[in-house]
This record gives structure tokens, sequence and C-alpha cells, in this order.
């Protein structure tokens, strides 16, 4: 039979962020940007695996199973 290997997370995609008011420009290394509420920036960056490089987003913590 044979093994599966663990699935392996690919690194988070850096980028950094520049706050305009209430609007925040997040851009990626590899050229993406995107203008969203400040209020979503944590959210955002955790959705679609950001590594925020200048703006402090708390830890994800990790409920283990009951």
């Amino acid at each position: 039979m044979k093994e599966v290997e663990p699935e392996t997370k690919p690194p988070c995609e850096p980028a950094k962020v520049e706050i305009k008011g209430r609007s925040a420009i997040i851009k990626t290394r590899s050229g993406a940007i995107a203008m969203i509420p400040k209020d979503d920036i944590c959210e955002i960056a955790e959705r679609f695996d950001l590594c925020i490089e200048n703006y402090p987003c708390p830890k994800k913590t990790v409920n283990p199973s009951k």
C-alpha cells in the first residue's frame, strides 16, 4: 500500500498595508493590490493567507477538539 505524504501548506504571501483614512491598501509581494475597509485588514489577511508585515494582527488561536 502506498504511503500518503502529509499535506504541506505553502508559506503565506508577504504583504504590506498602507492606511488611507478609513480604507487600507494591501500590496502583496507578487504584485496584487486591493483596497479594503481598514476594519477588515486582519480578516482579509487570514482568509487569503497573507502575512501582513507592517500592521499588527492578533495571532490565530486554535482550539483543540473536544
